[in-house]
C-alpha cells in the first residue's frame, strides 16, 4: 500500500502533524486559503502608492526628519525648491517645518482617510492648517499630495542624511 504523498517529505509530514490535518482535503483548503490571502493582500494597502504590507505602525514610519526628494507644483518639477525644506516629525504629535532657515513648529495628526493634518503654531494665535493626502508611507519614503482649487502639490520626502 502506498503512503500519502505528504508522508514522503519529513517537513511536510511534520507540518501536517502539527497542524492536525486529517485529510488531503484539509490540506487543499489551507493552501487555497493561503493563496487567496496572498492575492488579496496587495489590494489592502491604505495608501495609493503602497507599501502593501508593513510591520511598522504608520506612526513609527512617519516619525523621522524628512527632506524633499522631489517637488511638483501643478505637475511641474521644481528642483530649485527641494533643498530649502525639511520636516521633522516627532512621535508625540509635534513637528518642525524648516523653510529657508525659518522654523515653523506645529502639531500633527492622522485623519480617518489616511491623510495628515498639520496645524502650524504662530505668534499671532492664527493657526494655519494644512491637509496632506498620504500617497506612500514607508520607512524610507513619504509621499504626499495637497490639492487646492487653484494648485496641486506633490512632495516626495526621504529621510534626512546627517
Amino acid at each position: 500500500m502506498l503512503k500519502p504523498a505528504y508522508e514522503f517529505n519529513k517537513v511536510g509530514y511534520y507540518f501536517v502533524k502539527i497542524m492536525n490535518i486529517k485529510s488531503v482535503n484539509h490540506l487543499k483548503i489551507i493552501f487555497l486559503g493561503i493563496i487567496g490571502f496572498m492575492l488579496i493582500l496587495p489590494s489592502c494597502s491604505p495608501y495609493e502608492e503602497g507599501p502593501a504590507l508593513s510591520l511598522r505602525t504608520k506612526k513609527n514610519r512617519i516619525t523621522n526628519t524628512w527632506q524633499i526628494d522631489s517637488l511638483f507644483i501643478n505637475e511641474i518639477y521644481r528642483p530649485e525648491l527641494k533643498d530649502s525644506f525639511t520636516l521633522d516629525i516627532e512621535r508625540e504629535g509635534e513637528f518642525l517645518w524648516t523653510e529657508s532657515g525659518i522654523y515653523m513648529p506645529g502639531m500633527w495628526a492622522f485623519d480617518q482617510n489616511n491623510g495628515l493634518i498639520l496645524v502650524f503654531k504662530t505668534d499671532n494665535l492664527i493657526n494655519q492648517t494644512k491637509y496632506w493626502e498620504i500617497m506612500r508611507l514607508a520607512r524610507t519614503e513619504f509621499w504626499i499630495e495637497e490639492v487646492k482649487p487653484d494648485y496641486f502639490t506633490r512632495i516626495q520626502f526621504v529621510p534626512l542624511e546627517n
